[in-house]
């Protein structure tokens, strides 16, 4: 059974294990989602916002943290905008745990001609450069891969991430379709932690 969410509970994790709270409280709730995805019909050619729509959705209202989420003990947004160093912000989805941490997911299509704009100005490039996730030390990419095996895809993604100011790379961080990687912000000069998610959205998957 499930524990109940509420401040008492949080406290019991270890806050320097940060890890831990993203595992439980981040990443499950989306990995949760892909069953659910794998149900609507024509998801492997469905638009990037629409399937972060429906992501959003199912941890809001469906997900293991959808009960905290109503208390207000974990808060789920879609596209919300925000304004950083002057100027406008909109990640695809961004969860914040409460007194804890905030987390900003940026989603990208992988289909033909995905894997450029997954690393792209538009993809991993918003967190290096501090575009998004400018005071935090984490942020996250989904991949909603819609054509091919999705575990040579991972393989590519990786290699691809690698090029980018990559410190290091752990792979299957939560399940086989994840991991975790870090990198140089030479421009803020720190280090930014990056969750990647691989959600199987490919013909074969459909039930």
């Amino acid at each position: 059974m499930t524990a109940m969410i509420t401040p008492e509970y949080l406290l019991n994790f270890n806050i320097s294990d940060r890890s831990q709270f993203i595992k439980k409280l981040v990443l499950c709730p989306i990995v949760e989602s892909s069953e659910h995805l794998k149900q609507i019909e024509n998801i492997n050619d469905m638009g990037e916002n629409k399937i972060t729509g429906v992501i959003y959705k199912y941890i809001k209202n469906k997900s293991s943290i959808s009960g905290a989420i109503g208390r207000k003990y974990i808060t789920v947004h879609y596209r919300a905008k925000d304004i950083v160093e002057d100027k406008e912000t909109e990640p695809d989805l961004e969860l914040t745990v409460f007194n804890c941490f905030s987390i900003k997911f940026e989603a990208k299509r992988i289909y033909s001609r995905g894997y450029a704009e997954y690393c792209g100005e538009g993809g991993l490039e918003c967190f290096l450069s501090g575009y998004y996730s400018y005071d935090d030390e984490i942020g996250g990419m989904l991949a909603y891969v819609q054509r091919d095996d999705i575990f040579k895809v991972k393989e590519e993604i990786i290699e691809r991430v690698k090029n980018k100011e990559c410190i290091n790379v752990i792979d299957a961080f939560f399940v086989d379709l994840s991991f975790l990687s870090t990198h140089k912000r030479k421009e803020l000069n720190n280090t930014i932690d990056i969750y990647h998610i691989l959600l199987d959205l490919s013909n074969n998957c459909t039930n």
